[in-house]
């Protein structure tokens, strides 16, 4: 038996379980898990115990995804690296990592990115009492790496391209790593690539394949989980506006948002994002319209 199929032998650390009060359920289910059937609140609260997750933190939560075969949203349930982390540290097994380290097309490994060019490849390497050598995980830019449905890359892995692709091989790794406590739970960066298109209410349908609406220039989308492509179009329609946009909205992102990804966001911060980017692209281009002049 090799190293990598001793893994799941040797790391059995029970997460430290806890009995939910019925307000702490109930919150959950008006709050973090809205839209949740009540076998869905079930399975969610049932993972969050296997894993020792605290949804109030945002270790862990669900987001809501348009599922073709059923014509209804799905939930899913994902972690931030944050709770990968937390998983990790509490291993007796767990003893630190290696990396990050990027590549580009040349395959050269690098400790840092400088590069204004996105890295081809990212890595890293968990360190597990048992073994000799890090179990090193590969994240590839064309695999990870979320676009609009143009092909364009999204604002936060066009601004931050290294530390979005290192994300996603540390996840890629620690669940290599501690596959008892991580087995099928997949992290924000990793899964947002993968998020399907919701049909637009009309069930209008082109070829076949039911498409999404134009953006509704309202206070919030009308179905803010699903929206995800919506949002990042409209960023980018207010990157393009100018430099002075740019600057405002990273500044409004990282100081009213604290700089978390679009699917990370609670279905009231979603609202309260749209809304603060239409009044940013107003702002924005209503000033550029006064520069022309």
């Amino acid at each position: 038996m090799d190293k990598g199929q001793e893994i799941a032998v040797v790391d059995a650390t029970p997460a430290p379980a806890r009995q939910w009060t019925a307000n702490e359920v109930e919150l959950v289910k008006r709050t973090i898990a809205a839209e949740a059937t009540d076998d869905e609140l079930k399975l969610f609260i049932l993972q969050c115990q296997r894993t020792g997750l605290d949804p109030f933190t945002r270790q862990i939560y669900v987001t809501f995804v348009w599922d073709k075969k059923l014509k209804r949203k799905k939930m899913q349930i994902q972690a931030t690296i944050d709770g990968f982390r937390v998983v990790a540290g509490r291993s007796h097994n767990y003893a630190g990592q290696r990396g990050p380290h990027w590549c580009g097309a040349d395959g050269e490994w690098k400790d840092v990115w400088l590069s204004e060019n996105p890295p081809a490849a990212a890595k890293v390497g968990v360190c597990h009492k048992a073994f000799t050598e890090p179990l090193f995980a590969t994240a590839l830019w064309g695999e990870y790496a979320q676009k609009t449905k143009d092909g364009e890359v999204v604002h936060m892995w066009k601004k931050m391209p290294a530390l979005m692709l290192a994300k996603c091989a540390e996840a890629l790794a620690l669940r290599k790593a501690f596959p008892n406590d991580l087995s099928g739970l997949y992290t924000t960066d990793e899964m947002a690539q993968a998020a399907p298109e919701a049909p637009q209410t009309t069930a209008a349908a082109i070829e076949g394949e039911l498409v999404e609406p134009a953006p509704p220039q309202t206070a919030s989308p009308p179905d803010p989980d699903a929206g995800i492509t919506k949002v990042n179009k409209l960023i980018e329609e207010i990157v393009e506006i100018g430099a002075d946009a740019k600057t405002g909205l990273d500044e409004m992102w990282d100081s009213e948002f604290e700089g978390a990804t679009v699917a990370e966001m609670s279905t009231e911060k979603k609202r309260e994002f749209w809304k603060a980017l239409l009044e940013l692209k107003a702002a924005a281009t209503e000033r550029a319209e006064k520069g022309k002049k």
